[in-house]
């Protein structure tokens, strides 16, 4: 009897072990599984955090380089009007030739400067501001949309007719530096030349007066009996089209 009772006993206490033992096992059991769960939370906040730091860091990146570009483009945005400007004055053509004239290796003077080539087509050439520009034919300014060079107005002569003949172009249509603009116009002065290609034959015009008038001046396109004269005009001030510049030169 004493012995079932310390069987019975000795069973309880092993039950009760096994259920402390049960017992732990959860506990621990629990606990991993919360310190799993919070390494895998921490593991997420970190790469979560390393995703952010890349992403911002890459568009710092980005930011930084396209704000150099911006700054960089806008420079050059305000730079660009003032190109011809700037290579006229650090690179500033030769004032008293044209591209079509060769020196005579043995010259003396000026007089002995030859003619290397003529164009074939008809041509003004401004040896001090670098233009060198085609003689366009047409009815209005509008050809200058069509093909880069000067327009001249049908309604004014030519240098083997004699009297004005009137040129007129842009000074800021085609990209510069360029020899067909007429940026630089307001640099000619009197006494300077300027030279007509026309047919094959050169005409050699002097510079005898400069002005500015009213987009209404017509009469800067009025014939000349007797004297052949050279008109070009082209819109005054810079980016503005409130008046015309006038260049007249006579024939040498």
């Amino acid at each position: 009897m004493a012995h079932r009772k310390r069987k019975a006993k000795l069973n309880v206490k092993v039950i009760k072990v096994k259920a402390v033992e049960g017992k732990t096992r959860a506990v621990v059991e629990k606990k991993a599984a919360e310190n799993n769960r919070k390494s895998e939370k921490n593991n997420w906040f970190t790469k979560t955090r390393e995703k952010v730091a890349n992403h911002i860091r890459d568009h710092y990146q980005a930011y930084r380089w396209g704000s150099i570009g911006v700054s960089i483009l806008g420079l050059l945005l305000i730079v660009y009007p003032f190109i011809p400007e700037i290579a006229n004055r650090l690179f500033p053509p030769d004032a008293t030739q044209s591209p079509y004239h060769v020196e005579n290796p043995d010259a003396v003077g000026i007089d002995e400067i030859v003619s290397d080539t003529i164009p074939e087509d008809n041509r003004v050439v401004i040896p001090k501001i670098g233009v060198d520009a085609k003689i366009l034919e047409g009815e209005d300014l509008s050809v200058l949309t069509k093909e880069e060079g000067v327009w001249r107005d049908p309604d004014t002569k030519t240098p083997v007719d004699g009297g004005n003949m009137v040129l007129s172009g842009h000074r800021f249509q085609y990209t510069p530096p360029n020899m067909v603009t007429l940026y630089n116009l307001d640099k000619v002065g009197v006494d300077d030349t300027m030279i007509v290609y026309w047919e094959g034959v050169e005409y050699d015009f002097k510079v005898t007066e400069t002005k500015v008038v009213e987009p209404t001046a017509v009469e800067i396109k009025n014939d000349t009996p007797g004297k052949t004269v050279l008109t070009i005009y082209t819109c005054t001030p810079l980016w503005s089209n409130t008046h015309r510049l006038v260049v007249i030169g006579e024939l040498l």
